[in-house]
């Protein structure tokens, strides 16, 4: 039998439902995922929002920047204003992390990549934001893994708080490998397009995860060598394509 690898719903379901909202982290666990990602920047008053660009006209249609509104303002925000959707979700609106975490809390087997974005650092820094993530995460009732491209937000999140960290690598590269060595994260994030080399996969005390791929027939060829996880955005889709289906967490 072919092995399989472990999926990771990116951004949830977010080619069915609006990224990073309640609804697509729901189906994507309702579907039989057990690994979900999902980013995190803050808002003015410095409350940690499940959203992913700095921007929110992409995903809202409304002008300026997450960091110009408070959360209160944020979470009246519908975030299904991307054309590929085909139809409005009345209940997708932007969710602060702690109401995702009560989300989660009711599929404790289900494990989280939290991910910093480089926007929030900027605007604030590096401690702060880690620090208000991890206290926020204190209610979670579930494994969870910090995330960033940012590696010095990945350095302190473990330093401080002992967290399993993950490496988003910007370009797969020696030198990127000698820094992996160095910071020896518990998972390496790397875009299936950035790949490089007859051995891209380093050897060493991480999982590669590699993303964001569609395709079933890939996501095994990808295993078969090296690739531990499959990150997907379309992970409904991928649970129903065999050789899938729903994981056993």
């Amino acid at each position: 039998m072919t092995s399989l690898p472990r999926l990771v719903a990116h951004r949830g379901d977010m080619q069915q439902y609006p990224e990073n909202t309640l609804p697509a982290l729901k189906a994507a666990i309702d579907a039989g995922a057990c690994f979900v990602e999902f980013d995190i920047q803050f808002s003015q008053d410095v409350v940690p929002m499940v959203f992913h660009d700095p921007g929110l006209a992409r995903t809202t249609g409304v002008a300026g920047r997450i960091m110009e509104l408070d959360s209160s303002e944020l979470k009246t925000l519908r975030a299904d204003k991307l054309p590929h959707l085909k139809q409005a979700f009345n209940e997708a609106c932007i969710p602060t992390l702690a109401d995702t975490i009560d989300l989660l809390n009711l599929t404790p087997q289900v494990t989280a990549f939290v991910e910093l974005k480089r926007h929030s650092i900027e605007h604030y820094e590096t401690e702060l934001c880690v620090d208000l993530i991890h206290e926020t995460m204190r209610m979670a009732r579930f494994p969870w893994v910090f995330i960033s491209f940012e590696m010095d937000a990945i350095r302190y999140a473990r330093q401080h708080y002992g967290l399993p960290i993950a490496w988003i690598l910007r370009k797969h590269s020696a030198a990127s490998e000698n820094t992996a060595r160095q910071l020896a994260p518990d998972y390496i994030f790397c875009n299936v397009t950035r790949l490089s080399g007859k051995q891209p996969y380093w050897q060493g005390p991480w999982q590669w995860v590699v993303y964001d791929i569609k395709d079933a027939q890939q996501a095994v060829e990808l295993h078969q060598q090296g690739a531990h996880m499959i990150e997907t955005g379309c992970i409904l889709e991928m649970i129903d394509t065999p050789p899938f289906s729903p994981q056993d967490c």
